[in-house]
C-alpha cells in the first residue's frame, strides 16, 4: 500500500471538510483515527477552521466521553478557554471534570510537594477556572468539594468567594493553608471590588430612614480588612 494512503490522515482530511449538519456521520467515521491516532484524530473537532467551530458541541462532547476523559479534558478546555463559549453546562462539566481528575490522583502524592508537574498544572488550571468563570454553579460545586483535603483548601476558599462568604473564605486562608499573604491578597481584591461597585439607587424611603440613623454608615458594613482582624483577635474554636 501506498504510504501515503496509510493510516488515518486521509479520513481525518475528509471529515474536516463535511459541515456540521453530517455530525452523526463526521462521529460514526471518528472514532477509529482518534483511538489510533489521538492528536491527529483531534483536529476534527479542535482545528482552527470554521466546520470545526461549528459542530454541535454537546453532541461531541458526548461522544468524546465515550471514549477518554483526558480527550474530553482537552475539548472542553478548547471550547471554553480559546472558543469562549459561555454555556454554564460546559463550563460545569470542565470544572467538574477538573476535580475528578485532581480526586484520582495516586493515594500517597503530597498534594503540597509540587513535585508533580503535571498534577500541579492540573491544579492551577482547576483554581483559574473557579475564580475566573461565572458561568458554573458554585454550590454544586461547594457540595463535592471535600473539607479536610489540602488539595482542595483553596478551592473551597475561592468558591466561598464567589458565594460571598468572604469570612469562611478568609478563615481557610488564615487556618487552614496558613497562608497570612493570600489572607491580605484577598482582602485587597474585595476592597477593590467593593469600591468599584455601582452606587445602588435607593427609594426615598431608605433614604429618609438613613437621615434619621445616628450609626455612622461606614460603622453599618465592617469592612473586610475587619473581618480579616477578628479572625486573628477571635479564632474559631479549635483553630489558632
Amino acid at each position: 500500500t501506498d504510504d501515503q494512503l496509510r493510516g488515518p490522515a486521509r479520513t481525518v482530511r475528509y471529515l474536516q471538510n463535511l459541515p456540521p449538519e453530517l455530525i452523526d456521520l463526521i462521529l460514526e467515521f471518528a472514532r477509529w483515527p482518534i483511538q489510533s491516532e489521538p492528536d491527529l484524530g483531534m483536529d476534527i473537532f479542535l482545528a482552527d477552521t470554521e466546520n470545526a467551530e461549528t459542530l454541535p458541541r454537546k453532541k461531541v462532547l458526548a461522544f468524546l466521553e465515550g471514549i477518554d476523559k483526558a480527550l474530553t479534558l482537552r475539548y472542553l478546555e478548547h471550547v471554553v478557554d480559546e472558543l469562549n463559549d459561555l454555556t454554564p453546562d460546559l463550563h460545569q462539566k470542565l470544572v467538574m471534570l477538573y476535580f475528578e481528575q485532581l480526586k484520582e490522583r495516586p493515594v500517597g502524592t503530597d498534594p503540597a510537594s509540587g513535585n508533580d508537574a503535571t498534577e500541579q498544572e492540573l491544579r492551577d488550571k482547576f483554581l483559574t477556572m473557579l475564580r475566573n468563570s461565572n458561568q458554573y454553579s458554585p454550590a454544586k460545586v461547594l457540595g463535592v468539594l471535600p473539607k479536610d483535603d489540602a488539595t482542595f483548601y483553596e478551592a473551597r476558599a475561592i468558591v466561598f468567594s464567589k458565594m460571598g462568604q468572604h469570612k469562611q473564605a478568609l478563615e481557610i486562608y488564615v487556618f487552614k493553608l496558613k497562608d497570612f499573604a493570600k489572607a491580605e491578597e484577598y482582602c485587597n481584591r474585595v476592597h477593590l471590588t467593593e469600591d468599584t461597585a455601582p452606587v445602588e439607587v435607593t427609594s426615598m424611603k431608605s433614604q429618609y430612614t438613613r437621615k434619621k440613623s445616628t450609626v455612622d454608615p461606614v460603622d453599618e458594613k465592617p469592612s473586610i480588612y475587619n473581618t480579616l482582624l477578628n479572625l486573628y483577635l477571635n479564632p474559631p474554636k479549635g483553630e489558632n
